[in-house]
């Protein structure tokens, strides 16, 4: 597990820390940085650049410990973690919020409204949007919450040795819901195209599964999953929670894990928080766009492309982390 890790040196952490008071201290008039020409940090980029490379063209993780998570509130580990993931690629909003990093923890207090990663429940594997996912660890739950990462290529070949016939389904795709993510434009509640869960292009492979989405898109558009269609899918999901295929992290705080979205699955256990504000578990969420090409179906990028626009990306960043 050693070899995945970047550990942050003592200088590596003073030059993210000599890059907040701009931010912290502008009272709102410098710019949000979201790319890596808003923001430097002198040292850093060998390691940074190293790990893009890992991502997009190596194994598709890789791990970074020593943010120092314990030495600063919230809103300025936020910036922290804010800077390195600027000088890695470009940060994307998450949601029509149009937050850039994402506060991932329990908000009970949001029930009628929550989204997923605002629940303490276990996660089923899943992908999420465009190039690479980072999550930092602020604080642990104080039970469960540990996250699991699955290879689209193991899981492929499990497919294919087993029931070769289910990767035609898998590689046509299906229509996917928007949820309450819909974008700006006429549509009946899900894309009008399919998706593919599994796509080869250029001699790689990429994924898309959301089990929720596809579901909601067939009920919306009245099709029943049955047949190859369900069986693909069924067996897809039993594949990406196989022992052998999951590997499970339990990280520490000050820790974050970076995976490449188009072929690395991911999804957390259930949790038990500590009681009181300010106690439960915390994690830091980064979606960015790379400048490293990853070849990817015209039927995902689609998507994705919706998504972006659904997601205000056209529009000026708002960020709770700096408010």
């Amino acid at each position: 597990m050693d070899e995945l890790f970047v550990d942050l040196t003592t200088r590596d952490i003073a030059a993210l820390e000599a890059a907040i008071p701009p931010w912290r201290d502008g009272g709102g008039t410098v710019p949000v940085p979201v790319c890596r020409e808003d923001v430097s940090l002198p040292g850093l980029d060998v390691v940074i650049d190293g790990l893009a490379t890992v991502l997009m063209e190596g194994r598709g993780v890789a791990m970074v410990r020593g943010f120092p998570v314990r030495d600063h509130d919230e809103r300025t580990i936020a910036l922290i973690y804010r800077f390195f993931c600027c000088r890695m690629g470009r940060l994307l909003s998450q949601s029509k919020r149009r937050e850039r990093i994402g506060f991932v923890a329990h908000r009970p207090d949001r029930i009628l409204e929550l989204r997923g990663y605002e629940r303490a429940g276990r996660q089923t594997l899943h992908t999420d949007m465009e190039a690479v996912l980072g999550m930092l660890c602020v604080r642990r739950a104080s039970e469960g919450g540990e996250s699991r990462l699955a290879s689209a290529l193991a899981v492929h070949d499990e497919v294919r040795a087993s029931r070769p016939d289910l990767l035609e389904p898998l590689c046509r795709g299906f229509p996917v819901g928007w949820g309450e993510e819909s974008p700006d434009r006429p549509n009946n509640g899900y894309s009008e195209y399919d998706v593919p869960v599994l796509s080869w292009n250029d001699g790689r492979i990429s994924v898309c599964h959301l089990p929720p989405q596809v579901r909601e898109a067939a009920e919306l558009s009245g099709t029943t999953l049955a047949g190859a269609a369900a069986d693909a899918l069924d067996l897809f999901a039993h594949m990406c929670e196989r022992e052998d295929i999951v590997l499970t992290l339990a990280l520490d705080e000050g820790e974050a894990y970076f995976i490449n979205n188009y072929n690395t699955l991911h999804a957390r256990n259930a949790f038990i928080d500590s009681p009181g504000d300010g106690h439960g578990r915390l994690m830091l969420r980064a979606w960015l766009d790379m400048p490293q090409p990853y070849p990817i179906s015209r039927g995902l990028r689609r998507y994705y492309d919706d998504l972006r626009s659904a997601y205000g990306e056209h529009l000026p960043p708002v960020d709770v982390s700096l408010r």
